[in-house]
């Protein structure tokens, strides 16, 4: 994610602000363009800006002056909302909507598809709250609808399920571009060309779901399983070894592409932690600022190497500030071979989907 700048005085402001702090001018972030645009010139504020907790709007996209639509293109895939008449599940879900613009913009960077809302399988979200004497909320994904308990929203509550569950990590920007995963699972790969590529890789999906996610509840992962999958969990099933794999391919792009437009250069030889060596060392300079998705090859293999020579130093880098500022390390995780190719493969997807688009 990059930084923007203020169409009107040139200040440096960052992707949710809706004012500009140097000139005070309204503002918001035009998805049609992939900028910052003053509210007024041409552009209108989504409907939800209106809404506000303390003083915070809960949207700041924009959409062209004079637009059919209220909604921005973000809020318009949402089709179910908790009762924002309640100041804590109003929180929660101005959460899930910052988080899900993030999302938003990555997947429009990639020229993902996303259909138009209130179409058959187009990506929706439905953010819904736990109901006294009714079932909870479960997270998931069905024919493109999402759906994600707003409790996913509340920090300590997160914290205690991500210990519970004895995970690494946990956020809300995970569960979104994990869940976005099994969609385009549904999209991309079932039942075209690159499922034999998928089954080769991440194995046949057509293995019984619910036994195979009992099985994992029950039992946990196989013995070594860093050897083969990105997390304990994508161990359950190749739908969830995809899905999974889809995010962490999403966390490492955003992240290469932040650190990019920040000028970051990192020295040579931390790969080598890892169990990685590169063959021939590339400028670092270089091997960061190779700006996304334009910058990136759609080659799985010269993919692979960006990961080995960019993005396994950037996440030690990451990981030893994180321990620097007292929280732990932010990418917790060990990229083994297997792992690598899985990624190379959704890479590989997503760059040629966004080659194919009109």
């Amino acid at each position: 994610m990059k930084t923007f700048s203020c169409p009107h005085c040139q200040q440096t402001v960052f992707f949710e602000n809706n004012r500009c702090e140097g000139c005070g001018q309204a503002i918001g972030y035009s998805p049609q363009t992939g900028e910052m645009q003053l509210v007024g010139s041409g552009w209108q504020a989504c409907t939800h800006a209106a809404t506000e907790l303390a003083g915070l709007a809960a949207c700041n996209w924009l959409q062209p002056e004079g637009a059919d639509q209220g909604l921005c293109l973000s809020c318009q895939h949402t089709a179910v909302v908790p009762d924002l008449g309640d100041p804590e599940q109003l929180r929660l879900w101005m959460k899930l909507e910052s988080a899900k613009r993030r999302l938003f913009h990555t997947l429009l960077s990639w020229g993902l598809p996303l259909d138009e809302p209130g179409t058959p399988g187009a990506l929706t979200f439905e953010f819904k709250a736990d109901m006294a004497g009714e079932q909870p909320v479960m997270t998931g994904h069905l024919h493109g609808r999402i759906t994600l308990n707003i409790a996913e929203a509340d920090d300590a509550v997160r914290e205690a399920v991500r210990a519970q569950m004895g995970e690494p990590y946990r956020t809300l920007t995970g569960h979104l571009r994990h869940e976005v995963g099994h969609h385009y699972w549904d999209r991309l790969v079932a039942n075209g060309p690159h499922l034999a590529g998928f089954r080769a890789l991440f194995g046949d999906e057509q293995s019984d779901y619910g036994q195979s996610l009992a099985r994992h509840h029950e039992q946990g992962p196989p013995a070594g399983w860093t050897a083969h999958w990105v997390s304990a969990y994508a161990s359950a099933h190749p739908w969830e070894d995809w899905a999974e794999t889809w995010a962490h391919w999403l966390h490492i792009v955003d992240a290469m592409d932040t650190a990019a437009h920040w000028g970051l250069a990192l020295g040579q030889g931390s790969g080598s932690a890892y169990g990685h060596t590169t063959p021939s060392p590339p400028t670092p300079a270089l091997s960061l600022a190779s700006r996304l998705p334009a910058g990136l090859p759609d080659d799985p293999q010269a993919f692979r190497q960006v990961l080995i020579d960019a993005w396994l130093p950037l996440s030690q880098c990451l990981n030893s500030l994180g321990r620097s500022l007292g929280h732990g390390d932010a990418y917790p995780f060990v990229l083994s071979e297997t792992v690598l190719d899985k990624l190379c493969f959704v890479h590989g997807v997503a760059a040629r989907s966004l080659a194919s688009a009109p």
